[in-house]
């Protein structure tokens, strides 16, 4: 409980003082630049660095970020349960669980903090056609559940830099590009940098528990000691190749389809919105 209270409370105190451009007017005259005039000219400075370039690849991950969430543990269910390896099944349990706790966790925050996103409390920002119905910003939900898939593999394969590397990569370029589209503040992303990771570690902490209640379910009481190694990294390949295909030639954008997650201060909402 006290890993979870730290996981929670410290990003809340990234939050901990409003951050609204009226409060950083009032402080202009002071010499020092405050935490929110700060986060503003961050955001400003990646928001404005414009090219044709980080327009198509960050368009490209930053909704790739909920079908890789799900396809990547559940590819990986899917295959180590047919071949018998019951430590990559564990490691696809484990890092579904850690997406759970992470989304739990990163909402619930949204509806405590009812910070409003950029483009909504800004003028002059770049934001892109497609907008979300989630009205708050802080914390970022993509940064936090592409962070909590890469700490889920750091920790279940320290070894094999090939697997995890390149989806920490992914994360930290989902990351800017929450910035890019005006959809998030820095102090947005950071948070939900920390939400990801510490959901990760939390859960990889009672790993022993979780696989033993899976285990419970399933009947497979196996050893969770021998990997399939380096393989595992075509897992994420194999989720982000199919959400790329699965949004350029089904999901467009002009075609109005959109799955996403509302909190709102009486729950969250779930909705799809379909047009064809």
């Amino acid at each position: 409980m006290k890993k979870l209270f730290f996981f929670v409370s410290f990003p809340l105190m990234i939050y901990s003082q409003p951050f609204s451009l009226e409060d950083t007017a009032t402080r202009s005259s002071v010499s020092i630049i405050s935490k929110e005039n700060l986060d503003i000219r961050i955001f400003r400075s990646i928001n404005n660095s414009r090219s044709k370039f980080k327009d198509r690849l960050l368009d490209i991950t930053d909704r790739s970020v909920l079908l890789v969430s799900l396809l990547t543990p559940l590819t990986q269910l899917a295959f180590s349960s047919y071949l018998g390896n019951y430590y990559d099944q564990n490691s696809a349990v484990l890092t579904a669980s850690s997406q759970i706790l992470n989304f739990t966790l990163t909402y619930t925050t949204k509806v405590i903090a009812k910070r409003k996103r950029p483009f909504r409390k800004l003028n002059n920002v770049y934001v892109r056609k497609s907008l979300t119905d989630d009205q708050y910003s802080f914390p970022s939900g993509h940064t936090s559940s592409a962070f909590a898939n890469a700490t889920s593999y750091l920790l279940r394969y320290p070894e094999y830099p090939q697997i995890y590397i390149p989806i920490y990569f992914y994360a930290a370029t989902v990351a800017y590009g929450r910035n890019y589209f005006g959809m998030h503040y820095p102090s947005d992303v950071l948070a939900g940098a920390i939400y990801g990771t510490g959901s990760a570690i939390l859960v990889y902490s009672l790993r022993k528990p979780i696989i033993n209640l899976k285990n419970n379910i399933t009947g497979n009481y196996s050893d969770d000691n021998k990997s399939s190694g380096a393989r595992n990294a075509f897992y994420f390949a194999g989720a982000f190749a199919l959400s790329v295909i699965i949004n350029e030639f089904i999901i467009r954008e002009n075609t109005n389809i959109m799955l996403h997650a509302t909190p709102e201060s009486s729950g969250l909402s779930l909705k799809i919105n379909a047009t064809f």
